[in-house]
């Protein structure tokens, strides 16, 4: 290693290096961080596929209904298809009911980590609640008054028709299979 050396005598340059030698002291060392791992968690209890195999047994039980309904005047599409702001068209998914009282899995990590609990609750519905229709890879805001948000539960799949906006759908009608029949 090279380490600059003050000297008592001067230089013009000041730029005197002198090689020094330098023995590495060795250290026991004990990895004490094994507390600060992450526990494994366990994620087997995803419902995704539930969801995804759902939605194309539906889709496929309320493609004839749709067609008797409405006959061939509107496209099916996907949400991943939407691209003409305006455009009547039919989607097929999942209604997901989005309640700002619901229980969350918070209420589970602070009862687990001794953390102030969430209040306790008897109501779960509030008129902030919104609708969202999702697929198998987006979800859309629904607005428009042709479905109660109180009367509808998260799970329903449905087809609906209705005008893409910008982030969200404005639907004019609501078809699940017992009402498209």
């Amino acid at each position: 290693m090279l380490f600059k050396i003050e000297s008592g005598s001067t230089s013009k340059t000041g730029n005197e290096f002198q090689t020094l030698e330098l023995d590495r002291q060795n250290v026991d060392y004990t990895d004490c961080s094994k507390r600060f791992y992450q526990v494994s968690r366990d994620f087997s209890k995803q419902y995704a596929h539930i969801y995804s195999a759902r939605l194309n047994t539906f889709r496929n039980i309320l493609a004839p209904a749709i067609k008797k309904k409405w006959s061939n005047t509107y496209k099916i599409l996907k949400l991943c298809e939407l691209r003409d702001k305006g455009t009547t068209c039919i989607i097929v998914g999942t209604i997901f009911k989005h309640q700002e009282l619901k229980p969350s899995i918070l209420k589970e990590l602070s009862d687990q980590l001794e953390i102030i609990p969430q209040p306790t609750r008897t109501y779960f519905v509030a008129d902030s609640d919104s609708l969202v229709l999702e697929d198998e890879l987006q979800r859309i805001k629904l607005v428009g008054d042709c479905i109660d948000v109180h009367q509808v539960v998260t799970g329903v799949v449905c087809a609906i028709l209705g005008k893409f906006q910008t982030n969200q759908f404005k639907l004019n009608y609501c078809c699940t299979k017992k009402s498209c029949s």
